[in-house]
């Protein structure tokens, strides 16, 4: 196989997997990133954000992508997922269900990993992410934490 019929292999093997794993959020979630592009990348963080394993363009902005790279600590769907959870978080999460999540938080014991997180938002995407994640990462797999993912509104 030549490269680029490889590339298109490669390219259409992960548009089938983004896809499938689109298919277990709810409908109502998948339609906040309808639009959305997704690009990954190789390496473990992403060109241009040294510190950073995925980024979404959030917002009006035209440019409507979620970029992930390839981390060596997580699954690239739990990086996919979790910047689509920011989107959810921006557009779901009212100030009343944010306080609600503040206050679960403040009452639930965390993993010693998750617990050095101190970002809210930041939270609630691993969380969110873990929830619908195929493999599962032990740190944010929290049962209560899990119920409020569960009763989110679709």
């Amino acid at each position: 196989m030549h490269m680029e019929g490889f590339r298109q292999f490669y390219e259409s093997k992960v548009d089938n997997e983004v896809e499938e794993s689109l298919k277990k959020l709810p409908a109502g979630h998948r339609a906040l990133i309808k639009d959305y592009k997704f690009k990954f990348e190789n390496g473990v963080n992403l060109k241009g954000y040294p510190d950073s394993i995925g980024v979404i363009h959030l917002g009006n902005t035209n440019k409507k992508l979620i970029k992930v790279a390839a981390p060596w600590r997580h699954s690239r769907e739990f990086a996919m997922l979790h910047e689509v959870a920011h989107r959810i978080y921006e557009k779901i999460m009212t100030k009343k269900l944010r306080k609600e999540w503040s206050k679960l938080l403040k009452t639930v014991k965390l993993h010693k990993d998750a617990a050095k997180e101190k970002n809210e938002e930041e939270l609630f995407c691993h969380h969110y992410s873990q929830y619908y994640c195929v493999n599962k990462v032990i740190r944010y797999d929290h049962d209560k934490l899990d119920d409020f993912i569960k009763k989110l509104p679709s």
